[in-house]
Parts: C-alpha cells; structure tokens; sequence
C-alpha cells in the first residue's frame, strides 16, 4: 500500500511565449520509470495562456523515488529559467501542489509570476442520507 498523495503541476506561459515553453519541456521533461508517463502530461490553452498540466492521483510521491528526484530536478532547472535572468523575456510560470493523505499535508511551490491556476479547496459536506441500523 503505502502513504498516497495527489500531484498537480502546471507549466505555462502567455499564449506567444508558448513556443519556447514546448521546446523546453517536450526536449527536457523526465519519463523516467513507471511513475511519470507521457499520458500524465497534458498540453493546456485557457486562451491567454497555454502549458502542461501534470497530474496524477492516489500515487506513492516518496522523495527518495528516482522518478520524483527527476521531477523535482526538472523543475528545479525550470524554475531557475523562469526566475532567472532573461524571466522577463520567457515569462514561464510555474505551480506544484501534492496532497497527501492526512489532512494538514499540503506541499505547494510557485514561480514569482504564477496566476494560481492550481487552487487547493476543502469542503464540508453533510450527509442526512443515513439510515437506522446503518
């Protein structure tokens, strides 16, 4: 089994910067093993900004993994692009959330620019369906 999370990430920049964006992701984006797959990068266009968008659900995202070492290397580099010298030039942004599963474990990391395209909500719900003897 193991402790699960859910990871999001999104890479992104306005609609005419996008083209140096794909260069670098589609030439630089670890698939290393069997935790991060092509299919979990999926191409974005909101209309004013177009990226990827990186997700998966109810997967082991444990530091000490090659495959998260990878990622976090990946975005360690592109961070450092987006924030570097030429950021005003690129103007790429960046968002990472991992949930995991006890309640207070929320791990976020934003470029300087990020619009938050990524929102973490926690809602309450009541259930009045239950039944007698249930």
């Amino acid at each position: 089994m193991g402790y699960r999370s859910e990871v999001k990430a999104v890479f992104y920049a306005p609609q005419e910067k996008w083209a140096a964006l794909k260069l670098y992701v589609d030439e630089n984006f670890p698939t290393v093993g069997d935790l991060i797959k092509d299919e979990d990068l999926k191409e974005f266009d909101t209309g004013i900004y177009c990226g990827y968008l990186f997700e998966q659900d109810d997967v082991k995202w444990y530091p000490n993994y090659a495959e998260v070492i990878a990622f976090t290397d990946f975005t360690r580099a592109f961070l450092e692009l987006a924030e570097g010298e030429n950021a005003e030039a690129l103007d790429w942004n960046y968002e990472f959330v991992r949930l995991g599963e006890n309640y207070d474990d929320i791990e976020t990391v934003q470029s300087d620019g990020c619009v938050y395209l990524l929102d973490v909500r926690r809602e309450i719900e009541v259930n009045f369906s239950l039944k007698e003897g249930a």
